[in-house]
């Protein structure tokens, strides 16, 4: 035994016995030229995010307030925390042995809030003194895939965080890794509930595990990429589902699953002004009147959206836009009498505009909304509840630029205006009711709007048979005051059978949209008494019917005039025909 240890001493001192070697990689971040930076995005450029080691990010999974700042990475605001998370790229995905974070507050260091992954931590260095803490972790048990970082002030305790540096340090071997407890949770590109369009791509993640599996409605979607149909309808949703494995070499697999639930939506109008020309506009400058554009300019760059220009107003140059210098429309003030720089945008009034997202280095707020159109801030102009099919701005009390302009939109949604019912015709065993039901914004059947009219009577339901009249272009219109002004107005009849004669009864008509009974359009009360006459309707065949004339506008006409054109209805068809 003594002999033994001997060996080993003697061993130990020369150096025999392997050792872990300790590597590590870092990042750090570029700075700005002040502290009133465009914040970064999901989407932002690693390169231009990190001044060195940017390629050991992957990119960012989530952001909010955070940009570059004079001293590094600026977490928050002087009143709000921010906070950032970035997904670690798969070669520098390593079990770390400790971190260290070089971070410092412009103010107030001690008493703002600052964590990494989730772990509380003191700071007590201002950056304006060229110094930083440097924050330690340690105590890691699995493979490290996301690095995040949250920090800033409140009402009460004012100030940001800067963060200059992170350096991950880890075993490259030597030593025994711990074997994973479970497997890393695959993660999308997009956020459940999210909306998307025709042609977007979400793609999964699968964060360090193995492999991943995708599933689009339960159907298996080869790759990681999921890219939405081009005929995907409108309003539809879609379940995407990932599993992910992890390998473990002695013992049972590890899995994760994620799911998100994504909305179809109409896929948004863009305009981008950042590069010249732009859409028949090139840069000027200078103050006469050939530095500016005027008139009216419509841009129609697409199938929905239409957005016009008037007044003064021209492209520009030396735009910052993020860490980029580009190109931007301006709206001036009146120039040589053409009048104050306007921008109105618009679509069919089928549709309605959600919301308009002007892009970064934007200067919407120096605008001015016309005709209380929504409320714009962050360069975002939202409408809450107004549906607004046209909407317009202008020059404020400055000039605004715009880099980029997003605008999202909707069809309105069908809504039933009302149900009109008469007695036609009764007899022994059978009675027969005439009803218009009016719809605003029906779009046909590729709207995914159905509507059924069940007359019940005697606790027995009868559907009615209806068509659609003057489909599509039937105009909003201003009908009688038995009517009801709407977009669309179907026509139909309904009828009873098996009732007892001479018998008084009441009968109830009801309207369903896709299924629902749309309670406060509901006819109950509807008196009226068989006769002891058995009609030919009660073994009636379709065709024979007498015709019934209605004019464009639903109204029905007793004299129907040569040389017009009515809607004619025989039982439960319906045909628009030119009277001869």
């Amino acid at each position: 035994m003594k002999k033994f240890l001997l060996t080993l001493l003697v061993l130990l001192s020369l150096g025999f016995v392997a050792s872990a070697e300790e590597k590590s990689w870092s990042v750090t971040f570029k700075t700005g030229a002040n502290n009133n930076q465009a914040e970064w995005k999901t989407n932002s450029d690693m390169d231009n995010v990190c001044s060195d080691g940017a390629a050991n990010f992957a990119g960012i999974k989530s952001v909010s307030k955070v940009s570059p700042g004079l001293y590094g990475l600026k977490i928050g605001q002087n009143k709000n925390t921010g906070n950032i998370t970035f997904s670690i790229a798969e070669n520098a995905q390593v079990l770390p042995s400790k971190i260290e974070v070089e971070a410092s507050a412009n103010k107030n260091a001690n008493k703002l809030t600052f964590k990494v992954n989730n772990i509380s931590k003191s700071l007590s260095s201002t950056a304006t003194n060229n110094s930083y803490d440097t924050i330690v972790l340690t105590d890691f048990t699995s493979t490290l895939t996301e690095i995040t970082l949250e920090g800033g002030g409140s009402n009460s305790n004012q100030g940001f965080v800067y963060v200059n540096k992170i350096t991950v340090y880890y075993s490259e071997e030597g030593g025994e890794t711990p074997v994973p407890t479970e497997c890393p949770e695959p993660v999308f590109s997009v956020a459940d509930g999210a909306n998307v369009y025709p042609g977007s791509t979400i793609s999964v993640d699968k964060k360090g595990a193995t492999s991943v599996e995708l599933y689009a409605n339960n159907e298996l979607v080869e790759g990681t990429e999921y890219t939405v149909p081009e005929d995907a309808q409108i309003g539809s949703t879609i379940t995407l589902k990932a599993k992910s494995t992890l390998t473990i070499e002695e013992g049972d697999d590890l899995t994760a699953e994620n799911e998100i639930t994504i909305t179809v939506i109409e896929r948004p109008a863009m305009y981008d002004f950042t590069s010249a020309p732009a859409y028949g506009m090139d840069v000027k400058s200078g103050s006469s009147a050939a530095d500016f554009e005027s008139g009216e300019k419509i841009i129609s760059t697409h199938d929905i959206v239409t957005l016009t220009l008037n007044g003064s107003y021209r492209l520009v140059g030396n735009v910052t836009m993020g860490s980029e210098i580009v190109t931007g429309l301006r709206l001036h003030a009146n120039q040589n009498n053409a009048g104050v720089g306007k921008m109105t945008i618009a679509v069919p009034k089928e549709y309605y505009i959600e919301e308009v997202d002007f892009g970064v280095g934007s200067t919407s707020s120096n605008a001015s909304v016309l005709n209380g159109a929504g409320s714009l801030a962050n360069n975002k102009w939202t409408f809450e509840n107004q549906q607004l099919s046209e909407i317009s701005l202008q020059r404020g009390s400055s000039n605004p630029t715009f880099t980029t302009i997003t605008v999202k939109y909707a069809l309105r949604p069908a809504t039933i205006k009302g149900l009109r019912c008469e007695v036609d015709r009764v007899f022994k065993n059978t009675a027969y009711f005439n009803y218009m039901l009016h719809v605003d914004n029906h779009y046909g059947d590729e709207s995914g709007s159905e509507y059924t009219v069940v007359l019940t009577v005697n606790g027995e339901d009868f559907p009615g048979e209806h068509s659609l009249m003057n489909p599509a272009s039937a105009p909003r219109r201003e009908l009688s005051e038995n009517d009801v002004p709407s977009t669309h107005t179907f026509v139909g009849k309904v009828g009873a059978q098996g009732l007892e004669g001479l018998t008084p009864y009441t009968a109830t008509l009801r309207v369903e949209h896709n299924g629902n009974v749309v309670e406060e359009h509901t006819i109950n009360d509807i008196q009226f008494e068989t006769t002891n006459t058995t009609g030919i309707e009660d073994v009636t065949v379709d065709g024979n019917e007498a015709a019934e004339y209605f004019n464009l506008q639903g109204v029905r006409v007793a004299q129907p005039e040569a040389g017009q054109i009515y809607i004619v209805r025989r039982g439960a068809k319906v045909v628009k025909e030119l009277v001869k």
